[in-house]
């Protein structure tokens, strides 16, 4: 990931990833790029992110008609912070969500909160709802996180989490898993993360 902002507050960047979609007839999907723009300013204390991303798929086939998969997301995240917490919520749309499965709407809370010995505790909660399910491939979900992250060094910081949905394993991906009943992958996850600012 790289994000670099103007002092005015706006601010462009990118992500890029490895990534393996299921079985299907278009699963020649090996990496995930996402551009993002948008602009971060401040109002009583609270910090806003007003943003744009893109998510790409450099190289997938494409289905008939166009992009399989390829989708554009707006949102506002807002953050309040009274030591030693910090409270955080998003809401983020789709017009045309992964998969082509019509609008996409999101929300997400979470708290941050410092905890002795320079570390701090987070947690998550968000639900994402999707217009057209069986094209998404899923139920509409809610999904959850808690960890705890440290600076280790000169700026750089490791965080390690625990993820999950509450999606069951016949509801995951069954379109393209009938014979195994569904998909492992909406179940849960420990996550380490690396990351600096600079």
């Amino acid at each position: 990931t790289v994000d670099s902002e103007h002092e005015s507050g706006v601010y462009i960047g990118a992500f890029l990833t490895n990534a393996k979609f299921l079985a299907s007839p278009y699963n020649d999907t090996r990496q995930e790029l996402d551009l993002l723009a948008g602009y971060r300013f401040t109002v009583a204390d609270v910090k806003f992110d007003l943003g744009y991303i893109a998510y790409l798929y450099p190289g997938q086939d494409k289905a008939p008609g166009g992009q399989l998969n390829e989708f554009q997301e707006v949102g506002i995240k807002a953050s309040y912070a009274v030591d030693p917490v910090k409270l955080q919520a998003a809401f983020f749309y789709s017009p045309n969500y992964f998969g082509r499965s019509g609008d996409g709407y999101y929300v997400e809370g979470g708290v941050d909160v410092a905890a002795p010995l320079g570390f701090t505790v987070i947690g998550r909660l968000g639900y994402q709802w999707i217009e057209r399910n069986p094209f998404f491939g899923t139920p509409d979900y809610l999904w959850y996180a808690v960890g705890v992250q440290r600076e280790i060094f000169a700026g750089i910081n490791i965080a390690v989490g625990f993820y999950g949905t509450d999606i069951s394993k016949r509801d995951c991906a069954p379109v393209v898993d009938r014979a195994n009943g569904g998909q492992r992958i909406c179940g849960q996850r420990a996550l380490l993360t690396i990351s600096k600012a600079f």
